[in-house]
Formats: structure tokens, sequence, C-alpha cells
């Protein structure tokens, strides 16, 4: 390489590699095929472990020189090599004591113990033969008396990134583990008095760093504007052509196995989308644009309504309420913290008039004659974590099924 790799290359998919075909794919550009005889030799089990298979992903060209673009990539594969020489650890180890076990992230792992093996979900693609058909990835990796991440059956090469064969490999997870990794970054690098990363480093994390290490302002994740790329993953930022539902300040990623993740402090939200299903990329899409809509997001064609549609204001006070909710509405003009939920929300703003409607109601005299309580406060932010909880299920005694994350 003309310019070194460094290491926040190959935090942001920046370093110059890329990726083999996945998923048991044949390749299907140049790219693909530079590394197929390297995927076939994961297959083979010629490698004894990561530094091996690191070793020989070293005598391989660049695609492009480092800082040039995005290229989704082997990085962090790479990294995982960094960890074990950085610690003297083995990969596994490594993220068994710093990340897992602090967490409570009891049933992830990179292969499952047998005792566990009847919890490993069915991992499926779909084919388009006369008709279409949803079939098992793969025989016999994924079935669970032969499976790949169960053991002694993985393979020997640590998959930080995910695969470095054909379909096989990266860490398996239950949305209840993964639930609570995505809450430690959503509370700013702590879970429930667990410290992972400070807040400051929280927030280094999530800053778009590809402007700086492409020099190219335009210089966007997927080629997709208005979303960059952090330590973290995926960023979404201020731009025009922005997708509606990548709301600046929301993080995240996604896997191959239907596996992704999305984290926006500012409105409170964690989003999970486990499907099993490979490369369908667009669940995962619909999902969050649906999360938006229920917290009345407005959609492109509503934008537009909005702008042909004014409305005079109106000098004289209709009701208390309506009159709160202007007063709320100025408010989320006026703050906007990093750290707090967006004020700008629209479901804030509509939540906001409905507890002052409530409110209203509820103080007006009863035949009784009894003096009204007032309405009680409950925390936005316990609110939805303890919603999301009931809906993912996460109580202690709870075990959902194994999925490759």
């Amino acid at each position: 390489a003309g310019t070194p790799i460094l290491l926040k290359h190959l935090l942001t998919h920046t370093s110059g590699l890329s990726y083999g075909a996945s998923g048991g794919n044949k390749p299907s550009n140049a790219n693909e095929e530079a590394y197929q005889s390297l995927i076939e030799r994961v297959d083979r089990r010629e490698f004894k472990d990561l530094a091996a298979w690191c070793d020989e992903l070293a005598e391989m060209p660049l695609r492009v020189q480092p800082g040039q673009k995005w290229e989704y990539s082997y990085s962090i594969d790479l990294l995982g090599r960094i960890m074990e020489v950085v610690s003297g650890q083995r990969l596994d180890e490594f993220l068994q004591q710093r990340i897992l076990d602090p967490l409570g992230m009891h049933d992830t792992r990179f292969a499952l113990p047998q005792a566990k093996r009847e919890r490993l979900a069915t991992l499926y693609r779909r084919v388009q033969n006369k008709e279409e058909e949803w079939v098992r990835a793969d025989e016999p990796a994924d079935s669970a008396a032969r499976s790949k991440w169960v053991e002694p059956e993985q393979p020997p090469v640590l998959m930080g990134g995910g695969t470095v064969g054909s379909i096989a490999g990266g860490l398996v997870s239950t949305m209840d583990d993964f639930a609570r990794l995505c809450m430690m970054m959503h509370n700013g690098g702590q879970l429930e008095g667990v410290r992972l990363f400070s807040e400051e480093n929280m927030a280094f994390m999530t800053r778009n760093l590809l402007p700086e290490l492409t020099g190219q302002e335009d210089a966007w994740c997927l080629g997709t504007p208005g979303l960059g790329f952090s330590l973290l993953g995926s960023i979404a930022v201020q731009h025009p052509a922005a997708n509606w539902y990548d709301v600046p300040g929301e993080f995240g990623w996604g896997g191959l196995g239907g596996t992704a993740w999305a984290v926006d402090k500012r409105d409170g939200l964690v989003v999970l989308s486990f499907t099993q299903v490979l490369s369908e990329l667009w669940v995962d899409e619909e999902l969050r644009k649906a999360v938006r809509r229920s917290l009345h997001y407005p959609e492109p064609e509503e934008q537009e309504e909005e702008e042909t549609e004014k409305v005079p204001v109106q000098e004289a006070k209709e009701t208390a309420s309506e009159t709160d909710c202007a007063v709320a509405f100025t408010a989320a003009k006026d703050v906007g913290a990093v750290d707090q939920p967006n004020p700008k929300s629209p479901r804030l703003v509509h939540e906001a008039c409905h507890d002052r409607k409530r409110a209203i109601e509820d103080s007006d005299p009863d035949d009784s004659g009894e003096t009204p309580k007032k309405p009680k406060l409950v925390h936005g932010h316990d609110m939805d974590v303890h919603l999301s909880r009931k809906k993912l299920g996460l109580e202690a005694d709870s075990h959902g099924p194994l999925l490759e994350a």
C-alpha cells in the first residue's frame, strides 16, 4: 500500500480491502474472485487459527489505496487479530472477559455447547426456481446435529467480522443478549451499573469519520447520501437527499443472516431485527420505517403536503390543551441536547399534548366534590425500556432461540 493502513481505516472499512463472495454464492465480480481461493481454503480447514488466516490475507494486494473510499471488507476480522496480539488472549477469550460476561450475555459465543444445540435457529435463503422457495442456507452446516455453529464443528478461524469462509463463522447470540449490548450503547456505555465505555468515548465512537479519512465531504456508506460511518457502524447525518427514516444520530448495522440493530439515543430507541434469512436486508429497512411512522415522522409525500398547505396562525386561544401543545412545540425548537430524548421528535410533541389533555380532563371536578389527584408522571426512557423488554421477552428466566449474528 502506498499509504499505511491505520486502525481507523480498519474500523471504518476504508482500509482498501474488500470481501469475497458470501453466503455460499459464486463470485460475481473481480474483487470477489480474488478472494475465492482464500474462502475455499477456510472451508477446507487449512488454517489453524485467525493468525494464520491473517498472514495469508496480508500477501494479497489491496483493492484500492487506504482512505480512498468506503468499502465493506475483512477489516473487522483483522481487528480481531489485533485484539489477540494486544491482549495476549484468543479473540473468544478476550470478548468473553471484557464484554460478554460483564454485560450478562451468557448465550453469545462463537460456537454453542452441545447442551444448547437444539436452540439453534434455522438459517434460510430465498431461491427463485419455477416458484419462489425458502430453503435452508446450507446443509449440513445449518442442521443442529452437525452445525458449524455448534461445538466441535466450528471453524478454527475465529471470525470477528462474520464469515471468512463460504457461510459459517461469526458469533451466535439471542435477541435478549443483543438487546443488552444495544442498551449499553444507548445508555452511553453502561448497563445496570456495569460501564464498558465512558460517555466521552461513546460520543467519539459515533462520529462520522468518512470525510476526515477520505478527504471527501460526499463520501457515504453504501453510496447512500446522509449515511456516514463511525467506529460502531453506520451513522445518519444531516443531508438534503438523506432517506427520511435515517434520522440524524441513529447508528447501527446489519448482518448477513438478517440480524440488524439500530440505536437512537435522542428518541430513546433500540430497534432489533433478527430474521435468519440470508441477504434480505430490506426487512430491517422496512422495520425502521415502521418505527419512524409510529413516532409520527413524516414521509416524503407528507412533507410535500405540509409545505403546500400553510395554515394561518389563529390569534385566539381555543382550548387549554391546544395552547400547551403550542408551548411544547416551541420548547422542541429550543432544546436539543444529544444525550437527551430528541425534543423535536413528533412523538414527544404528540405525547406532551396528550398528557396535558388527559391532565385537564382528570382535573374536572366530579360529583363527589373530592379534590382530583394529579396525573402520575412516568419517565419516557423508563417506559420505553419497560415496553421494549416486555415485547422482546427480556425477563430474567427467558431464553430465546440462538441466532447467527
